[in-house]
């Protein structure tokens, strides 16, 4: 039987497994929903495919082999992998940064996750593969895993990195419990080798992972707090993870941060944010962020 996908309807960027209650399942995990509404009903969408199977899913099925740019890579992910029948392919919100963002499974359980973006603008991918590699086997405080890395390799124009894969479980953005500062502190001190540092850089500037929002911070049904995404690793100020923590959250939820933000580091968000929001990147989340840090000022 070839092996087919099917769109998952809570998106319509993610294509799982078209056979298989546990794949397809296990599919649906790759997204990271943030609003209280969505994750409520991602996980009942969740609980319905571990039942009921992909039949519930009424989209057009598709090969594996035509899920662009999985097809092309299969054989090389294959030999670095070994064996695996089915996959998860989400395509990026942000058109601008094309990336493949796949969880190939075997018999419907998770092997690995991969991440591919072209060769030409693979420095976040390299950044990221350098900050699991210093991170590697660490539990933070709280309990806080990040994934370890596969294999990696270039193949086709894209360059690749497999990772190990989170609990295919129900998840949710890590609440207002998370010991923020204490993460950011163990991330300063656990990256600061993978981050380079030259004389353009502030000397007091440390290591931060440069997207710990919730989003990429996530509290999994019976399992770990997990911490992923690590292309923006970099320099910056000292409080610039926990600021752009608070102010992510702000701008999640359409509002102003619950607590005054460090102005060093607001002024580097606000410099990078407008940056990105000028190129068009992700503008509905970016316009939010950039009014959650020059509403801040408010609560200082």
């Amino acid at each position: 039987m070839s092996v087919e996908l099917v769109a998952y309807p809570p998106s319509g960027r993610l294509l799982v497994p078209a056979h298989g209650a546990r794949g397809a399942a296990a599919g649906a995990t790759v997204l990271m929903a943030c609003r209280p509404v969505v994750v409520a009903a991602h996980h009942g969408a969740w609980a319905a495919l571990r039942v009921l199977g992909p039949r519930v899913l009424p989209g057009e099925r598709i090969g594996l082999e035509s899920a662009e740019p999985l097809g092309e890579l299969l054989a090389p992910l294959r030999a670095a992998l070994g064996p695996f029948d089915g996959a998860a392919v989400l395509t990026r919100r942000q058109a601008l940064r094309p990336a493949l963002l796949a969880l190939v499974l075997r018999d419907g359980r998770p092997r690995a996750f991969v991440k591919a973006v072209p060769t030409s603008t693979d420095a976040g991918l390299r950044r990221e593969q350098a900050a699991l590699h210093a991170l590697a086997g660490a539990r933070g405080p709280g309990g806080i895993v990040v994934p370890r890395v596969i294999a990696a390799g270039s193949d086709r124009g894209w360059s690749w990195l497999a990772s190990t894969p989170m609990p295919a479980r129900p998840h949710r953005p890590a609440g207002q419990r998370t010991p923020v500062e204490e993460i950011a502190s163990w991330l300063h001190g656990a990256l600061a080798d993978a981050v380079p540092r030259d004389d353009t850089v502030p000397s007091h500037w440390s290591a931060m992972h440069g997207d710990f929002a919730p989003w990429n911070v996530r509290r999994y049904l019976g399992g770990p707090l997990a911490l992923v995404d690590f292309e923006e690793a970099a320099l910056a100020p000292p409080a610039a993870d926990v600021t752009y923590w608070h102010a992510a959250r702000a701008a999640l939820r359409d509002a102003q941060p619950a607590v005054p933000l460090d102005d060093e580091a607001r002024g580097y968000w606000l410099g990078v944010v407008e940056a990105r929001l000028a190129r068009g990147v992700d503008p509905t989340l970016d316009q939010r962020l950039v009014n959650a840090l020059r509403g801040s000022r408010a609560n200082a």
